[in-house]
């Protein structure tokens, strides 16, 4: 009774390939099983088991393969709407919460903060990438919401820093020793769009800031 079965299927083998196809659709499947369960002994209800199984696994495989293509799909339509409002950014001012600046190795950075409420004194800590502690600056009071501190590219030695990212960390008290929230931030004009590594990045030719990260658009 298997030889029967192998037979038919066979057959519907040559039927396909008249039509040749790319993939196993629901109609070919159901065919095969068809074919598999009428040429079934009665007798032997498990033999051919296997098989079956075998063909359902495919089917599965198949609806996987059918549902990623699916997310792939979806997947290049939000990148590509991501990337249109990036664009849109261009030539607009834009403000990024973020822990790190850029500097050149000559004229210095201006860090960005925003500051939670007002605040007696601050303390603003610059460290390179592995940790180490290139520059230590204390402030006099500042106001609450935005504000602006120059950083003349000097390390604690007195010396210009080398050019590079560094990372930048603020703690600020209020008049009875409270601590105050600050978040660090960046801003410019975005002069052009540049994908790093997969990401959006904004490109305000001082630095790159990821597109996730902005915060404000003027």
């Amino acid at each position: 009774m298997v030889t029967g079965a192998i037979q038919t299927t066979a057959n519907v083998s040559q039927v396909g390939a008249a039509a040749p196809q790319t993939q196993m659709g629901k109609e070919d499947f159901l065919k095969l099983l068809v074919a598999q369960l009428s040429h079934q002994d009665p007798l032997k209800p498990q033999e051919g088991a296997e098989f079956v199984a075998q063909l359902a696994q495919f089917s599965n495989l198949e609806q996987m393969i059918s549902a990623n293509a699916q997310l792939a799909s979806i997947s290049s339509t939000s990148a590509s709407q991501r990337d249109a409002q990036a664009y849109n950014l261009i030539g607009k001012h834009v403000t990024a919460s973020t822990r790190t600046v850029e500097m050149d190795g000559l004229s210095g950075a201006t860090l960005q903060f925003n500051v939670g409420g007002a605040a007696e004194s601050a303390r603003i800590t610059i460290t390179d990438d592995n940790g180490n502690v290139v520059r230590v600056m204390e402030t006099g009071a500042l106001p609450a919401g935005a504000v602006t501190v120059p950083w003349d590219g000097m390390n604690k030695d007195g010396d210009h820093a080398q050019a590079g990212t560094y990372r930048v960390a603020v703690s600020a008290k209020a008049k009875n020793g409270a601590p105050v929230p600050v978040t660090s931030e960046a801003g410019g004009v975005v002069k052009a769009v540049v994908f790093v590594n997969g990401k959006t990045m904004l490109d305000l030719g001082a630095t790159e800031l990821p597109l996730e990260t902005i915060t404000s658009v003027q």
